[in-house]
């Protein structure tokens, strides 16, 4: 299986036209939207920011310091073993 961090661009191609929408409503400040993520959303969050102009902030909440595959990794164990599984 490739490193999830290889699908992340394709993830974050979503949010630019999102931003676009909102700054085309005129009940929102264009100039103040930007984007909030949290865990994967972390890395989405400045990689979208990066492709978009216009962007006010970038929010990362809780953005993890290893790969993707390695966070879901330690997810993916400490969700099992709280279910009672063993290794």
């Amino acid at each position: 299986m490739a490193d999830m961090e290889h699908y992340f661009p394709t993830l974050a191609e979503d949010a630019p036209a999102g931003l676009r929408q909102l700054q085309s409503l005129h009940v929102i400040d264009p100039d103040r939207i930007g984007f909030w993520g949290f865990s994967q959303g972390g890395w989405l969050g400045p990689l979208a920011a990066s492709n978009t102009p216009k962007t006010a902030f970038v929010i990362s909440v809780s953005g993890s310091g290893v790969g993707g595959h390695e966070q879901m990794d330690f997810y993916v164990n400490n969700r099992l073993a709280s279910e009672g599984c063993t290794p």
